[in-house]
């Protein structure tokens, strides 16, 4: 009786701990055309799930590429709504000669930067990949 109390407790508490986990996490897809890079690894071309774990000290967000069924995790730096010159959630990645780096994440809410090291070169522009079927932030 007293094993079976202690995974009755158990299974409630982690039951809890997925249920405050899943609140506050955003869930976004984003079809993206390029494989590129961010401080986690780098990514190939494919539809990605994207989750944003806000937690007390950093958010973690999670790219789940549901094409080869991979995952790349990276920590974002937040941005404030004012450095944002467009409206909506979308990927925001900087493209040099030879590949795409991402460096920025809108949610409906919130931004996060993510450092690029491209080599300055001819032809580096912004691709702007808008997110689809926005579940909530």
């Amino acid at each position: 009786m007293k094993t079976f109390v202690n995974r009755f407790f158990l299974f409630t508490a982690a039951a809890m701990f997925v249920a405050v986990a899943a609140q506050a996490q955003t869930s976004m897809t984003a079809n993206v055309p390029f494989g590129f890079s961010l401080p986690g690894g780098n990514a190939a071309a494919g539809k990605y799930s994207i989750q944003v774990n806000r937690g007390a000290a950093s958010t973690l967000v999670v790219l789940r590429n549901l094409d080869n069924r991979t995952i790349v995790m990276t920590l974002g730096q937040p941005l404030s709504p004012a450095d944002s010159n467009e409206s909506g959630p979308r990927l925001v990645f900087r493209c040099g000669d030879a590949h795409c780096a991402l460096s920025e994440i809108w949610t409906l809410n919130a931004g996060y930067m993510y450092p690029t090291h491209l080599k300055p070169g001819t032809g580096e522009h912004v691709t702007v990949i808008p997110f689809k079927n926005v579940n909530a932030d």
